[in-house]
């Protein structure tokens, strides 16, 4: 009889305590994201790092290993977030820091969720020829929780206005906005792809959805429940378009839309702009 096979997520590593130690160094950073990074070789620990004065933990970590004289050639870099494409400062992203020590391995917690590098810092490895893996299922949501602020921007938004730019691939392209930081009540929106410079909008069960036609900011609206509402329409750049439910409704500016590669942008991501009517009524 043939061995099973058990899939990888019942698996629990062997480098389990590496895992565990990035995520002790992650829980020392003060602000967010938490990310912390050890670099491992030989099967011991050369150097841990935490994110700090907005130096990156893989980079601290690193640093702290070269500082010794030591060579990264053939480690591995076991990190709670995974290695940035782009830095704001003119640093080395830290994907391509990798890549030129020749380390042999990466092992990642978490995916960044900005649309602008979720999975780019993976896929720069991978073509530099480093080997990837995941940390474990149960560790992955500790990371997850640990940086529940800094991923919860990237899902949802707190009225009475807000700002955002997100994914709408991921989370089934869903993106909820709460009234307000002491008001529970929320609108949950979703959307889909539908080509360039426009999106869909889609209501949710409980929901409608409606365009305000030729409407170029929220002040323009003076009724939200004036408008035609439907399960699905199609959003313009710069176009509005009104959430509805029988506590109130959420008005969106569909500011910018990247529809990925296929068409010509480097994401897939929409920029928003929101504003909250609770009650059904015209604005406060």
């Amino acid at each position: 009889m043939k061995d099973e096979i058990i899939p990888s997520f019942h698996r629990q590593s062997e480098d389990r305590e590496f895992m565990e130690q990035a995520i002790e160094e992650m829980q020392r950073c003060e602000g967010t994201p938490k990310v912390g990074a050890v670099v491992v070789k030989n099967g011991e620990i050369l150097s841990v790092g935490h994110r700090r004065d907005r130096v990156h933990a893989e980079r601290v970590a690193v640093e702290a290993a070269t500082a010794k004289g030591l060579s990264l050639a053939g480690a591995t870099i076991y990190t709670t977030l995974e290695p940035c494409v782009e830095v704001r400062s003119k640093k080395q992203p830290c994907s391509a820091l990798l890549a030129d020590l020749n380390v042999h391995s990466v092992v990642i917690g978490s995916y960044d969720p900005n649309p602008q590098i979720n999975r780019k810092g993976w896929l720069a490895l991978i073509e530099a020829g480093v080997t990837l893996r995941d940390f474990d299922p149960d560790l992955r949501k500790i990371i997850d929780d640990l940086n529940s602020g800094f991923v919860e921007k990237f899902r949802r938004g707190v009225g009475p206005t807000g700002r955002h730019r997100f994914d709408y691939t991921l989370q089934d392209g869903e993106f909820e906005i709460f009234f307000s930081a002491t008001d529970p009540r929320s609108i949950r929106t979703r959307w889909t792809l539908i080509g360039i410079k426009q999106i869909n909008a889609y209501a949710w069960h409980g929901y409608k959805v409606a365009i305000a036609r030729y409407a170029s900011n929220f002040s323009q609206i003076d009724d939200a429940t004036a408008l035609d509402y439907q399960q699905q329409v199609i959003v313009p750049e710069g176009g509005i378009v009104s959430f509805l439910s029988d506590q109130g409704c959420v008005l969106v500016k569909v500011i910018e839309v990247q529809s990925g590669v296929k068409y010509g942008s480097s994401c897939t991501s929409v920029k928003l702009e929101f504003q909250v009517r609770a009650d059904n009524v015209t604005p406060a």
